[in-house]
């Protein structure tokens, strides 16, 4: 359920891109000012459709948020343990351990990416409107989303960390250090 949650935020964005390369298309249509309407009411669709993503967003971490840190962290313990043991005594069932636990740990932190790639997209997009030529009460709404957007609502393992790439890298320093720590006890 959780993967098909993530692709639907994806497909989210996506179709908000769509929507601004509509909007775009009416404003580069729009020489004598007859689609000032059409323009006001799809730029505020736009921002409710936004606006509905990121309530959507918040509430999908923070019912998520405490079983993946949860899942991670045990992913994680799971790891150091096993690689542990592997250095005590070859235990050669622990390549499975280790290859399924990483492979979790870098899916959930590869759809944490994913969602962040859309944001930026999303941001990227609503910076190349041609806002210059809209009218000012609607440049000030671009002007807005375009705030809101750059501070995205990302999936966080447990409220603390945004769940990232950058996040599975640091987490396996760590396993390695503690690793490193347990050999030098050990001895």
């Amino acid at each position: 359920m959780y993967f098909i949650l993530v692709f639907n935020i994806c497909t989210e964005y996506d179709l908000m891109i769509l929507k601004l390369d509509e909007l775009d298309k009416l404003i580069s249509d729009n020489d004598d000012g007859s689609l000032d309407d059409s323009i006001h009411d799809k730029l505020f669709d736009i921002i409710r459709y936004h606006q509905r993503l990121n309530d959507f967003i918040s509430k999908f971490d923070e019912v998520y948020s405490y079983q993946l840190f949860m899942e991670i962290s045990v992913d994680a313990l799971q790891v150091l343990i096993t690689l542990f043991v592997m250095y005590i005594e070859l235990w050669m069932p622990g390549f499975v351990v280790i290859t399924v636990a990483t492979f979790q740990l870098l899916l959930y932190s590869l759809l944490g990416t994913l969602i962040e790639i859309k944001t930026d997209a999303f941001t990227d997009r609503i910076y190349d409107v041609q806002w210059h030529e809209l009218a000012k009460k609607d440049q000030k709404i671009i002007e807005i989303m375009l705030l809101t957007s750059q501070t995205p609502n990302l999936l966080t393992y447990g409220g603390l960390l945004p769940l990232n790439v950058n996040f599975f890298q640091s987490l396996y320093r760590k396993i390695y250090s503690v690793l490193m720590m347990l050999q030098n006890l050990n001895e």
